[in-house]
């Protein structure tokens, strides 16, 4: 019976862990966190559409950016992964604003630093 009640007590809180999942930010097992800009940057346009990305941060240091699918030009999109994006690896926060956008790709490449400072500023809200 023991062991039955200590089952009913880690579902509880399974589902109270459950309930409470931010939905913009996860912790990873690392200690680093993701932060998706689907819903925060939902009003962030590059060119044709929305232009999500998720971010991984650890001690306040940006590990990766990735794009989430949309519907910007590909050419664009491969200008942005192959000369934006890795500008962010292992910057710190404070430097974000340091980045420039890309020329040809201006559009998608504000949008995605837009998304950026979202995220960033999410994660120091909220980790």
């Amino acid at each position: 019976m023991r062991h039955f009640s200590s089952l009913i007590t880690a579902l509880a809180l399974l589902t109270i862990t459950i309930s409470c999942a931010d939905k913009n930010m996860s912790k990873n097992t690392d200690g680093s966190y993701t932060i998706n800009t689907i819903e925060l940057g939902k009003n962030i346009k590059g060119y044709n559409a929305q232009v999500p990305i998720s971010i991984t941060i650890k001690n306040s240091v940006i590990q990766q950016v990735v794009l989430y699918e949309n519907d910007e030009t590909p050419e664009y999109l491969i200008d942005v992964e192959n000369r934006l994006l890795p500008k962010y690896k292992n910057l710190s926060i404070n430097n974000i604003s340091n980045i420039d956008a890309i020329s040809g790709a201006t559009f998608t490449s504000r949008a995605v630093m837009r998304n950026v400072d979202v995220a960033v500023k999410y994660y120091l809200e909220n980790k």
